[in-house]
């Protein structure tokens, strides 16, 4: 049985957003993120890898939809973000 970890992380967009797995244009914010890892086995070091991503969206008020996405396509959209010339989207609110 291979050893897993779990770790839950924030991240903060500050411009409309899409991913492959997701329908339409997600809105800017902060979006909470698990990412299971998986122990590759080695004998000189100890690493993980990424091997689940799943993305917590609030659809309405005290809910929130759970989509598993891939990693790869979420840390390119961060960059993207992080790179954009654009001016950042006002939070609405």
């Amino acid at each position: 049985m291979a050893d897993t970890r779990l770790q839950t992380r924030i991240v903060h967009f500050r411009r409309p957003f899409t991913l492959p797995q997701v329908d339409g244009v997600l809105p800017p914010g902060s979006y909470s993120v698990d990412e299971e890892h998986e122990r590759i086995d080695s004998v000189s070091i100890t690493a993980f890898r990424r091997v689940a991503t799943v993305l917590h969206l609030r659809t309405t008020p005290g809910l929130r939809e759970s989509i598993e996405v891939d990693g790869a396509a979420l840390d390119a959209a961060l960059l993207r973000d992080a790179t954009s010339d654009t001016a950042p989207v006002p939070p609405s609110g």
